[in-house]
């Protein structure tokens, strides 16, 4: 009874001493452990998020990905894009494949919604059949999907694309125009899971025109094929299969080309993360939720090492009340059990705390513009989060209350009357505060890298310029013919400097398809970047000429069905070729004989990580009056206009001007270059920003823990730092005599964290084919920056004893 009566004295004494006389150490522990585990539940769900892409569908583990994989002698390319004729020709000669669906892209970026009085410019929208519906999983809110997508001109639409323009409205059986084409509205379905490697708000049905559905293998790669296997099928199977498939639909004709092609299958889970595909969607980056992961570990590990230390530091000063309970005859395992339950409270309001602190700071703070997705509680299911919840306090007080509870419950009765009683034991706190500066001088380090990495991929040049340039999209080929006539009239004012027009701009999307050259001995064959454009567009984005001429009206040909086969490439095509001079050498695309007029410098028109791929330049075709009228009201240019420095606006209104003169009246969606490419090149500055913010994290907990030991010897060193004083020990002396085996240890923790940085980004540098040389004086800096932060931070608490009077500590 005695015993149990104690017990709860205890719990109740140690309630009051956390938030009394011992505030201090309470708020220095509490607030360096809720700062942890709040930053750790939030990388968690960061790489949860990422772990779990595409796993909302319901055959995720029967549907992968056909990607084509190809090679000739110089070139090789496994390309996430396949032809659309693809699915049907698998469908009915692999017996394994249960269903097909292929994902048209579009031509265009963004093509012009229009209900009512509400026009807007939309992308994430795909063609595709309606076994969609049967493949992938939706959550459908109005219509029926099993002919959603049959009938021609037909638009699945998600939930916010359908509130956006038909408000809270039934909006099945009503008409929207796309790019000024009527379409039926017969399906909404709920928006997607953010984690979804392929996203889409608009889904077309492949009869829709300007959409032709081609069932042709080798026609251009236009879009994404997935399968969906037998519940029997085993991953490794496909490639048996395929080996005649392979000989009675491929062989024949790649062997002609002069290369060797294949299929693979790609988990529809794995895309996300594990893919190498080109011609791809925006992916996740492996490295960097390893990274993400491993800094989750590294925050919480320095903030259960401090709560370690902080806490051997409250228990020490427990000793009388650790005495009388011995006294009474309690045993070690009651005085572990009792500290332990102190260490299940304060990691209970720990953790609890930090689910309270990610719930506001994910609901109510723009946390998705640094980790460019959505992170939230929801993304557990409600059992799951109180599985979660549990799990991590468990973890978290067995982690940072083991230690402390048994070291307590050890000290015996003679321990504690000597006078060594209130010691710490020296090695293992030492090794712990250097263990915490190797992980922070780590992180701190690799931030640093990294920031280095992202500038010079910033300050990179990219090929041509971006600066002042405006980009427009005018919708319809039945006004190609009036385009020379507006650029003209756009040419006369003084805002603008020179124009010029593109069937897209490589930034913005390209062509994707594959080209035949003669090589030595063999055809050699090349997949290659295409687009079209005017004689204007190379000198108004300033890419430089390196070789031969560039289009010319008068002596190139820019419309109707006699086109100029003279084109465009870029220095990167003339590597992956066999010429040694490309000036007037030809290549074959489908029926069609090109001559290569000119050369350019390479520019970067995909992520500034990847190398530089083969580029070609077709005239831009300004009639197309041969063309079925159906097919022109799909087409779309894309105009540049060049204005001169800080007329930006008077360059705008002068381009609506001019449109409106001439006809076009439809809703203009006018665009700065050089924001569009903002986001196209991003190189990671979140990564690098979250880097730093981390970093500042782990120097703050780390500090909180070195400035509450080195208070704790303060204190008991206080009358030894009295006498020193009266026999006229300086300041300097003082701080000395308390830190001069800490800054060492710091210093040489210090270094070998920064050593281990190095290695990490070294291996992070090896995913960029352009890279920085690692600046070998980070290492140094980091190493002196971790000698400066305990300096600063003891330093505080020494001016404070040193600043008062020594009657006071010895009376003390």
């Amino acid at each position: 009874m005695i015993k149990r009566r104690l017990d709860m004295l205890a719990i109740t004494n140690f309630v009051k001493r956390c938030f009394n006389r011992d505030i201090f150490y309470t708020l220095t522990n509490l607030f360096g452990l809720i700062l942890g585990v709040t930053c750790s539940i939030i990388l968690i769900l960061f790489v949860y998020h990422d772990l779990t892409y595409d796993t909302h569908n319901n055959h995720e583990d029967r549907i992968y990905r056909v990607a084509f994989n190809w090679s000739s002698s110089s070139q090789k390319s496994l390309s996430a894009t396949t032809s659309s004729g693809l699915g049907p020709i698998l469908e009915r000669n692999v017996g394994q494949v249960e269903s097909f669906v292929h994902f048209r892209k579009s031509t265009e970026s963004e093509l012009l919604f229009n209900s009512d009085n509400l026009s807007f410019y939309e992308s994430n929208l795909y063609t595709v059949g309606n076994k969609v519906f049967e493949i992938f999983s939706h959550t459908i809110l109005y219509g029926d999907i099993t002919n959603a997508l049959t009938a021609p001109q037909s638009v699945a639409l998600s939930s916010s694309l359908a509130n956006k323009y038909f408000e809270k409205e039934n909006p099945v059986g009503s008409t929207i125009k796309i790019d000024g084409i009527p379409y039926n509205v017969t399906l909404v379905f709920q928006d997607l899971p953010d984690n979804s490697h392929l996203k889409y708000d608009a889904l077309l049905s492949p009869t829709s025109p300007g959409y032709g559905n081609s069932n042709h293998l080798w026609s251009i790669n236009d879009g994404f094929t997935y399968v969906m296997m037998q519940d029997d099928y085993p991953q490794h199977g496909f490639h048996t299969i395929y080996e005649d498939f392979f000989e009675k639909h491929m062989a024949a004709i790649t062997r002609a080309g002069g290369y060797q092609a294949s299929l693979l299958l790609e988990p529809l889970n794995k895309i996300h993360l594990y893919s190498e595909s080109t011609s791809d969607l925006p992916r996740g980056n492996q490295s960097y939720v390893l990274i993400m992961c491993a800094i989750g570990i590294f925050i919480l590990l320095v903030a259960c090492i401090n709560y370690v230390n902080l806490s051997v530091v409250q228990a020490i000063k427990r000793e009388k009340e650790i005495k009388l309970r011995k006294i009474i005859g309690a045993n070690k395992k009651e005085i572990f059990i009792g500290y332990f339950k102190e260490s299940l409270l304060f990691s209970f309001i720990s953790v609890t705390t930090s689910i309270l602190l990610v719930f506001v700071v994910t609901t109510y703070l723009p946390i998705e513009l640094l980790f460019a997705k959505k992170l939230n509680l929801t993304i557990f299911s409600p059992g799951q989060l109180i599985s979660f919840s549990i799990g991590f306090w468990l973890l978290l007080a067995m982690f940072s209350g083991l230690y402390p509870s048994f070291y307590i419950s050890k000290i015996g009765l003679n321990n504690m009357l000597s006078s060594d009683a209130g010691a710490i034991n020296n090695y293992l706190t030492k090794a712990l505060i250097g263990f915490q500066f190797i992980i922070t001088i780590g992180v701190v380090a690799s931030s640093i890298l990294m920031y280095l990495q992202v500038q010079y991929l910033t300050e990179k040049p990219l090929g041509f310029s971006a600066s002042n340039k405006l980009v427009f999209k005018l919708q319809n080929g039945e006004n190609f013919p009036r385009i020379p006539s507006i650029l003209e009239q756009l040419n006369q004012h003084t805002a603008i400097q020179q124009t010029a027009v593109t069937n897209n701009t490589p930034w913005q999307g390209s062509f994707v398809t594959a080209i035949e050259l003669p090589g030595i001995d063999k055809l050699h064959s090349m997949e290659i970047n295409r687009t079209d454009i005017d004689s204007n567009f190379v000198q108004t984005m300033a890419i430089n000429i390196v070789e031969g001429r560039d289009f010319d009206q008068t002596r190139d040909n820019f419309s109707g069905q006699n086109m100029s086969n003279n084109v465009l490439v870029n220095r990167a095509f003339v590597e992956a070729s066999t010429w040694d001079d490309a000036i007037g050498k030809s290549f074959m695309a489908g029926q069609r004989k090109f001559t290569v007029i000119g050369v350019v410098e390479g520019f970067h028109f995909q992520d500034l990580q990847s190398k530089i791929s083969p580029y070609v330049f077709y005239p831009f075709n300004f009639d197309l009056s041969h063309f079925p009228k159906n097919y022109l009201q799909s087409m779309s240019a894309q105009l540049i206009v060049h204005h001169v420095d800080g007329e930006s606006a008077d360059a705008i209104q002068h381009i609506e001007q001019v449109l409106a003169e001439n006809g076009i009246h439809e809703n203009i969606n006018i665009k700065n270059l050089d924001e569009i490419l903002a986001v196209k090149f991003d190189v990671n500055a979140n990564q690098t920003l979250l880097m730093a913010l981390f970093s500042f994290i782990c120097i703050c907990i780390s500090c909180l823990g070195l400035l509450g030991l080195t208070g704790y010897t303060i204190e008991r060193r206080s009358k030894e730092i009295g006498i020193r004083k009266v026999l006229g020990a300086t300041r300097s002396q003082i701080f000395l005599l308390i830190n001069n085996k800490n800054i060492a240890l710091i210093v040489i923790c210090s270094a070998v964290g920064a050593t281990l940085a190095h290695f990490g980004v070294s291996y992070w540098l090896e995913s960029f084919y352009y890279k920085d040389e690692i600046n070998f004086m980070v290492l140094p800096l980091s190493v002196s920056l971790g000698g400066i932060l305990s300096t600063l931070t003891t330093a505080l608490l020494v001016f404070k004893i040193t600043n008062i009077h020594p009657s006071e500590t010895l009376y003390k």
